[in-house]
């Protein structure tokens, strides 16, 4: 061999070199949020990433060991105390962390909490903490969060919260607040395929044109690993792959091999295959798929379909769908649990009273809202001043005889109508109280006279005209 070829060889193999370098240095296995950014991997480093890659679970992944209380971070501050819940985690970025426009954000971070993009609400006083999953607020030590600011640990705290806004870990926050929405207070879900809002009851996920709902993703219409309106992958036939053709699955065999469907693999062509499917399977373009699958339930070859807020399922060979986390099934929908139009697990709008609107209570119960100077007393709003229904334990009020019943701030009391009070009863005008008569007035023949009306003394009558406690102008 001459030195020229040899130096040929040389330098084509270090080319692939370089270029395999620069193509770790480029794979996206290689790069983390917190690794060294000159660093190249090594063959070791990328097979562990891909294998850990692998291993991670579609989706976001839910908190491990509960959701930590009604929000704060886990050292206890602010909230309502509770277990630390695992923090969010997106499939594409390290634990603890997940995508908001395209970077990955800690999850930790009241700025971006849980799988929110948008940051908590705060209160005046305070500052607004998350656990990871949910926000929370946090007051300095000896005060305690109420409404929309901090105040003393021993300062009373019942307000309402005003119209459009929901109370969440203690604070008023708008009903429609992406991180705290509605009744449950929830996070809603973020996707760079969707569009996320809040009702104001619940969170909605509105997927963009070619990607439909799964779970908390919008995926892609023509992925087939979402395949029309399926949130499950194609089955892919041995030795083949599996494509999606106009929203339906399909299978797609390489290198001039067809496909057999009764054993699901890519056969050499004029190989032997009977063309017939085995059990709990049934053939759909070319290909056998499972008859128990939600792409192919039953006999079809059409992806099942699900109301909203619902995810399709293949039961005994037919199709069905299970209502999502927060909603339960009304007929053929899925309805919110928080609404008052479908409280609870009930089917019926809640309850209305006058003086008040109905709302639904910890998305589990109806109850009502009672409108400024009004109270609620069972599943009626009573006025503050009722002495029927007297504050928050609606008592009903009571007078000794001749005196009329009143609450005051929320007390019972009694007052006398075009009368005085003395003692546990009234005294009516002119007449005097334990025997004395008040200011401005003389007891004269056992009535209060006033000082002014007082008859003046008669001195040759014997009597005590001007009841001064004299007679006949002796005191003169």
């Amino acid at each position: 061999m001459t030195y020229a070829r040899q130096a040929f060889i040389l330098s084509g193999l270090v080319a692939v070199l370089v270029g395999s370098c620069l193509n770790l240095r480029n794979d996206p296995l290689c790069t983390k949020p917190n690794s060294d950014p000159t660093k190249i991997c090594s063959v070791q480093d990328l097979d562990s990433d891909r294998d850990a890659g692998a291993n991670r679970k579609d989706g976001p992944q839910p908190p491990s060991n509960g959701e930590g209380g009604t929000g704060g971070p886990a050292d206890g501050t602010g909230g309502q105390g509770g277990t630390p819940a695992a923090p969010a985690t997106d499939r594409d970025c390290d634990p603890g962390f997940h995508k908001c426009e395209g970077v990955c954000v800690d999850s930790r971070s009241p700025d971006h909490c849980g799988f929110a993009c948008e940051p908590c609400t705060s209160l005046t006083g305070g500052r607004a903490t998350c656990d990871g999953v949910r926000c929370g607020v946090a007051c300095p030590d000896g005060q305690k969060p109420c409404e929309d600011k901090c105040v003393e640990a021993g300062a009373a705290c019942g307000g309402t919260c005003p119209a459009g806004k929901n109370p969440c870990n203690g604070i008023c926050v708008p009903a429609d607040d992406k991180t705290a929405c509605g009744a449950s207070c929830e996070v809603c879900p973020t996707s760079p395929n969707g569009v996320t809002q809040c009702s104001g009851v619940e969170c909605q996920l509105t997927c963009n044109a070619g990607f439909h709902r799964c779970g908390d993703e919008c995926k892609a219409d023509t992925s087939p690993m979402s395949c029309g309106k399926s949130c499950s992958p194609c089955a892919v036939p041995e030795g083949g792959e599996a494509t999606c053709v106009d929203g339906a699955c399909q299978a797609k065999c390489l290198d001039g091999k067809v496909l057999c469907k009764s054993t699901g693999t890519c056969l050499p062509t004029g190989a032997a295959c009977n063309g017939e499917c085995p059990a709990g399977k049934h053939e759909c373009n070319g290909l056998c798929v499972s008859s128990t699958d939600v792409n192919s339930c039953g006999t079809s070859c059409a992806p099942c379909q699900a109301p909203d807020n619902a995810d399709a399922t293949c039961e005994a060979g037919k199709c069905a769908f299970k209502c999502r986390a927060n909603f339960h099934q009304c007929g053929d929908k899925c309805l919110p649990n928080s609404s008052t139009a479908s409280c609870g697990t009930q089917c019926v709008p809640c309850p209305t009273a006058d003086n008040g609107v109905a709302v639904c209570n910890n998305a589990a119960a109806c109850g009502i809202r009672c409108n400024d100077g009004f109270h609620a007393c069972g599943n009626q709003c009573k006025a503050n001043n009722d002495a029927d229904a007297c504050g928050t334990a609606c008592t009903k009020c009571t007078a000794p005889a001749g005196a009329r019943p009143i609450c005051t701030a929320g007390k019972c009391d009694w007052d006398c109508p075009n009368a005085r009070k003395c003692g546990n009863g009234c005294a009516a005008p002119g007449m005097p109280c334990d025997g004395k008569c008040q200011g401005g007035e003389t007891l004269c023949g056992g009535r209060c006279v006033a000082n002014n009306q007082v008859p003046a003394e008669n001195c040759s009558n014997g009597a005590d005209d001007d009841c001064d406690g004299n007679v006949d102008c002796a005191d003169s």
